[in-house]
């Protein structure tokens, strides 16, 4: 089997394409950073921070559980 530049693999099948790339000038964060300030509606509320962060923690836990449950 020839192997192009674009190679995965599913459920064990393999399938692989040859690309071109596109490239395109890169943008600087301080380009498109917001400079007159943030939409409150993206900062979280004082009386849902702990909220936010016990399930914030629930998130990561679980994704660490996950993938040690698939290393097994």
């Amino acid at each position: 089997m020839q192997l192009n530049n674009v190679d995965t693999v599913v459920n064990g099948k393999i399938s692989s394409i040859e690309t071109i790339p596109v490239y395109e000038e890169s943008t600087k964060l301080s380009e498109i950073v917001e400079k007159d300030g943030v939409d409150e509606h993206y900062f979280i509320p004082e009386d849902k921070m702990e909220e936010w962060t016990y399930e914030s923690s629930l998130n990561r836990s679980t994704y660490i559980i996950e993938y040690l449950k698939q290393r097994n």
